[in-house]
């Protein structure tokens, strides 16, 4: 005999929850890459080719100050100058991805959210306003209220 499906308000507690852990560990990941971006040296970097010289290194220092080297890159494997290029790039593409993320997130947080299943609503999506600055998405059920016993 089939059982009957999980109860509504269950499985939508249960996303819920699972977007909320989600929630969470992108914030604890944003943090840490942003620790470690802050705790580098500043940016932009440069580097310096030594292909004919000293092992075939490519020498990365920070723009501002060529005498303070901040790593090597031999020369091996199949584009040392491509790897180059990212660790040079690194500090201001990094940068600039965190303020994306902030733009994104507040752009985010500027639209309501769904209260049935927690999707956010853009300007062109269609919803139900429920009152009090809440609403719905079309899709999901509108909540009645509770009949009066």
């Amino acid at each position: 005999m089939p059982t009957d499906p999980p109860n509504i308000v269950e499985l939508r507690a249960a996303v819920q929850v699972d977007q909320e852990r989600a929630d969470i560990q992108r914030t604890i990941q944003l943090d840490k890459i942003r620790r470690r971006h802050t705790s580098a040296s500043n940016g932009p970097w440069t580097s310096t080719d030594l292909r004919h010289q000293q092992g075939g290194q490519i020498r990365i220092w920070p723009a501002e100050s060529a005498g303070r080297q901040i790593a090597n890159v031999l020369r091996s494997g199949p584009n040392p100058a491509a790897d180059a290029d990212l660790i040079v790039h690194a500090t201001t593409d990094i940068g600039w991805l965190l303020a994306e993320v902030d733009r994104l997130n507040a752009d985010l947080n500027r639209h309501p959210t769904c209260v049935g299943c927690g999707v956010v609503l853009r300007d062109h999506q269609r919803r139900v306003p429920l009152g009090n600055g809440t609403v719905t998405c079309v899709s999901c059920p509108v909540p009645q209220p509770p009949s009066p016993s």
